[in-house]
């Protein structure tokens, strides 16, 4: 959900991130950030969250975590690159399916993507 939030905000604005970063702080109050920047530009919410769970999956040694952060880096304007060459058939669809989940939020709607539900 935090990966979903950050990127429906960034297209809200309608920017582009090139870069996730995400920050750890363990119990001791030690904390570690780390950043990525992916070779293609990043698009979805989905994205984000495979990008900082492997972030996480890297440097997590196993103690217990006060806080996890999720940030995206290298921002520029998405208008700059709304040319239909620069995305697959794929990653339109779902920057259309975000941006139709924004309007909705926009509007009061307690819209949930099915993968972000949890098992009772």
């Amino acid at each position: 959900e935090m990966s979903q939030e950050v990127m429906f905000r960034a297209l809200d604005e309608k920017k582009v991130p090139r870069s996730v970063s995400i920050k750890l702080r363990y119990g001791d109050f030690t904390t570690i950030s780390i950043q990525t920047t992916p070779v293609k530009p990043i698009y979805s919410s989905i994205d984000v969250y495979n990008i900082s769970r492997e972030l996480l999956r890297s440097k997590y040694n196993g103690s217990g975590v006060r806080l996890i952060g999720v940030a995206l880096q290298s921002i520029y304007d998405g208008n700059d690159v709304e040319q239909q060459d620069f995305f697959s058939e794929k990653e339109e669809k779902e920057r259309k399916l975000e941006k139709t989940i924004i309007e909705l939020k926009k509007k009061g709607s307690k819209l949930v993507k099915a993968r972000n539900l949890k098992e009772e």
